[in-house]
């Protein structure tokens, strides 16, 4: 009566099946950088930019209605001169 003990069970994890098949590139971790894009400077240009003259402000001491007589008396001027 000799009884062969079986092989003992293998402890731990089993090991992964190995493939032929390439392995694809690594995952890409964290933020995308935010950039604006990049513009290249092909040539100088030459413009003209005009001369810009400041506003001026005249405080006048006279009535609404004194502008609408001289308004008036300028038109009449301006008919009788043609």
């Amino acid at each position: 009566m000799s009884k062969e003990k079986p092989p003992p069970k293998k402890r731990g994890r089993k090991p992964k099946k190995k493939s032929n098949l390439p392995k694809p590139p690594p995952k890409k971790r964290g933020r995308k950088p935010k950039g604006g894009k990049i513009i290249k400077k092909n040539q100088k240009t030459n413009i003209v930019t005009p001369k810009t003259q400041p506003n001026i402000i005249l405080q006048l001491k006279c009535n609404s209605k004194q502008l609408e007589t001289m308004n008036i008396l300028i038109l009449l001027i301006i008919i009788l001169m043609y």
